[in-house]
């Protein structure tokens, strides 16, 4: 673990220190800091059903290095009952965000990212995961809200000779997502939307932390609802979610959960 911390903070230090050294930084941006809770029904990933069928408490902070594109984000899930103790995860992420043709119809927003999936209460070279993604969103190709968006992952195990070396693979995750404009829902909230999302999933044999074979497949396609307000200090949002599960070595089992979530930002 402290290896690991280690390395996070020295990226994020590096990033950083990059960030500021580029001269199109804007020196009047604060570090910005976001908290959020949130409590899901199930802990799906990737299509995975991660807890068996349990809900999870699912806390993160994401700090947001002046501007510069670069960001640290420490997510973490605990579940909630009994059954999965040793299944307890938090995960870091360094990430860096830009966009190409800003303000235009091809505006492309893309973000390059890692991730260190730490199940903690495991040894490292049995239950830990890597990944390396790169995104994209094309938020005003179609116009009228309606935005395409592009992931592709590699997902590998950070040391070997451990149970799950068989994971190593890569997802490409392509989808569409609606923001439907509703300023008269509720009072206060004027730029409130409901967002309506479509994702499908290509598992080219990652099987991330389950541990056991996949077959390379179109693995899941997932559906979802949400809307944020504006409450007190911070923002609520409730989710919900619905996944067609069409490869059996990821789950045979449809699956409908929703999330809760409350985020502030400093």
């Amino acid at each position: 673990m402290k290896r690991i911390l280690l390395l996070v903070t020295i990226s994020v230090a590096v990033a950083a220190g990059v960030g500021m050294a580029d001269e199109q930084l804007d020196k009047s941006k604060d570090l910005k800091l976001s908290l959020d809770m949130t409590y899901a029904t199930q802990y799906i990933w990737r299509g995975f059903d991660l807890f068996k069928s349990k809900g999870a408490f699912q806390p993160s902070i994401n700090v947001d290095l002046y501007g510069s594109g670069f960001s640290f984000n420490v997510w973490s899930a605990q579940p909630i009952g009994s059954g999965n103790e040793n299944a307890k995860e938090i995960d870091y992420t360094v990430k860096y965000a830009n966009s190409l043709a800003k303000g235009e119809r091809l505006q492309t927003d893309w973000a390059v990212s890692w991730v260190y999936y730490d199940v903690y209460d495991n040894a490292s070279k049995n239950a830990d995961g890597s990944e390396f993604n790169v995104a994209f969103d094309w938020p005003k190709i179609f116009g009228g809200g309606l935005s395409p968006h592009y992931m592709f992952a590699y997902y590998y195990p950070p040391k070997g000779g451990g149970d799950v070396q068989c994971c190593t693979g890569f997802f490409h995750i392509m989808g569409l997502s609606y923001a439907l404009p509703t300023p008269d829902l509720i009072p206060n909230n004027p730029d409130q939307a409901i967002t309506f999302g479509w994702d499908i999933t290509y598992n080219d044999g990652a099987c991330g932390k389950v541990g056991s074979p996949v077959d390379s497949d179109w693995s899941h396609m997932v559906w979802s609802v949400k809307t944020s307000f504006d409450i007190g200090p911070g923002y609520f949002t409730p989710a919900l979610y619905w996944q067609n599960s069409m490869e059996d070595t990821v789950n045979d089992d449809d699956e409908l959960w929703a999330t809760l979530s409350y985020t502030i930002d400093f």
